[in-house]
């Protein structure tokens, strides 16, 4: 008798401690859960579990495969050529991504530099808000209060929810202090260049001559700036045109060469006196890394009568994540710096970012674009 009431006792032990396992266990998991965070007009994303929105160097970037939950528009990814489509039947408009090369390209036949990444088991991830701009969808952003986690809904125009609505049935938590929804774009640093009163310069110069070059001419143009294109070996001769049209506009050439190179320095300059008379003395460097710019090689250079323009900052060194967080990454080091020599390769991206940033630049009186001139530069 004695054994069995040991016995049950035991068994009653073990009953307890099973129960508040699972109890503790339910609780832990039911902490865990992630909450939703995407979401497709009025419902959560249905991959949302597994491939969830990611933030990368204050830019939002989604799986790209959530683009295929819309009516007209299609993903295919090309795992062979390291490629992903993302194309609307309907308007006709397409970008497509060299996940390898890191580009893009648009239907209006616009080139850039954009990011895109691999997580969750292979699925590519793209930058959204660059993707909804070029598809027609629109994006909303909720920063809960109280956690600061993010959620974000794409739109194609049919819902029939607020962004609010929608949170309060799939994340209430996410409501527990009101705030109203905000544009993805105001993840973006406020423009607080009106209350910059210091007085700013800034040079711009853009590396390479190429087929984007025009474009970018056009745009200094209209806006009478002038400005310096450094050209590579084999340029001035290939884009002849370009070149012409560029000195005729009142812009300055120089030479983009690795400084240790004179002789290639000297190459491209003996073109540009064939072609266009007279020779440059402005040289900017293909990188700015301590080897590159050592003192013997500026010694060189300066006893062979060059002056190397070394920019401050360059505007791929962004990483091209999208163009407003180039523009942003801009417009921050103008407001930190009374110089900035600021380098911009001629490319799309490029064409794209120019008039933003001039944008930005025109809206102080404070801020002033000067054209680098060989005094400007003494190294």
């Amino acid at each position: 008798m004695k054994k069995s009431k040991k016995i049950a006792v035991i068994l009653f032990v073990i009953l307890v401690c099973v129960i508040f396992t699972v109890m503790l266990s339910i609780s832990i998991a039911g902490a865990l859960i992630a909450k939703p965070s995407l979401y497709v007009n009025d419902d959560v994303w249905y991959k949302d579990n597994s491939l969830r929105l990611e933030k990368i160097y204050e830019e939002f970037f989604v799986p790209v495969s959530i683009f295929d939950t819309f009516n007209n528009i299609s993903v295919t990814v090309d795992r062979v050529n390291s490629t992903v489509l993302v194309n609307n039947s309907e308007t006709g408009s397409y970008i497509s991504f060299n996940t390898k090369e890191s580009m893009a390209i648009t239907h209006e036949n616009k080139e850039m530099y954009l990011k895109t990444y691999n997580f969750y088991h292979g699925e590519c991830y793209v930058p959204v808000k660059f993707v909804c701009e070029i598809m027609g969808l629109s994006t909303e952003l909720w920063i809960s209060p109280s956690t600061s986690e993010y959620s974000m809904r794409i739109c194609d125009g049919s819902q029939t929810l607020s962004f609010e609505e929608v949170l309060q049935v799939y994340n209430p938590s996410a409501l527990e202090t009101t705030a109203p929804p905000i544009d993805s774009e105001s993840t973006v640093p406020p423009d607080t260049s009106s209350n910059d009163t210091e007085k700013r310069v800034i040079y711009l110069m853009f590396g390479g001559i190429n087929q984007s070059t025009e474009k970018i001419i056009s745009i200094l143009n209209e806006q009478e700036i002038k400005s310096v294109f450094f050209a590579q070996k084999g340029e001035t001769e290939k884009y002849f045109d370009a070149v012409s049209n560029l000195l005729a506009s009142g812009h300055t050439l120089g030479i983009y060469s690795d400084i240790s190179n004179m002789e290639e320095i000297s190459e491209i300059n003996e073109k540009i006196s064939e072609f266009f008379k007279f020779k440059t003395r402005l040289v900017m460097p293909m990188s700015d890394d301590s080897e590159d710019l050592s003192e013997e090689i500026t010694d060189n250079l300066t006893k062979a009568g060059y002056h190397i323009c070394i920019p401050d900052v360059f505007s791929n060194d962004s990483g091209y994540y999208s163009i407003n967080y180039v523009v942003n990454y801009l417009k921050e080091h103008i407001m930190s710096s009374s110089v900035s020599l600021i380098a911009m390769p001629s490319d799309e991206t490029t064409v794209i970012v120019l008039p933003l940033l001039l944008k930005f630049i025109s809206s102080n009186e404070n801020y002033t674009i000067m054209q680098i001139s060989e005094t400007d530069v003494g190294k």
